[in-house]
């Protein structure tokens, strides 16, 4: 039963959002319950599979969450054996995370988590349907910045 026939029309935007979000956030926590990972640590990660090495201020600006919660989650990979946080040498105050083999060896796996949750999301969509909602929701993150 959709939501809409369920509750009715009037369905707040942030409502979808939020069940979209936390449906995500329970999808992926369960696949990652082997490896001793959560939420955040699954998208530093990803982050850091991308970019190879970061700045810890950048993984905070890239996520956008804040300096806190990139700390919790660098302290937690780190303790973790998943990363490794080291003291910039141009820069002393600035710490340069980087994925450990042990990381990198989980990289297919996570990426595999992403697509089956990203079909799972999108089934059912057109292609065309499909880049219109990209496109709408990377312009909705933009307006909540």
């Amino acid at each position: 039963m959709l939501l809409r026939e369920k509750y009715g029309e009037g369905q707040s935007l942030g409502k979808l959002i939020s069940i979209i979000h936390w449906q995500s956030r329970i999808y992926v926590e369960n696949k990652l319950k082997p490896y001793n990972l959560g939420w955040g640590e699954f998208h530093v990660l990803r982050k850091l599979y991308e970019k190879k090495e970061m700045k810890q201020n950048e993984i905070t600006d890239c996520l956008r969450i804040t300096k806190a919660t990139t700390s919790k989650v660098i302290r937690k990979l780190e303790k973790d054996g998943y990363i490794i946080r080291k003291k910039d040498r141009k820069d002393a105050r600035t710490y340069l995370i980087k994925p450990t083999r042990k990381a990198m060896k989980l990289k297919s796996r996570l990426k595999k988590i992403s697509t089956e949750w990203n079909s799972i999301l999108l089934a059912g969509f057109t292609e065309s349907e499909k880049e219109n909602i990209k496109h709408a929701l990377s312009k909705m993150a933009e307006n909540a910045r």
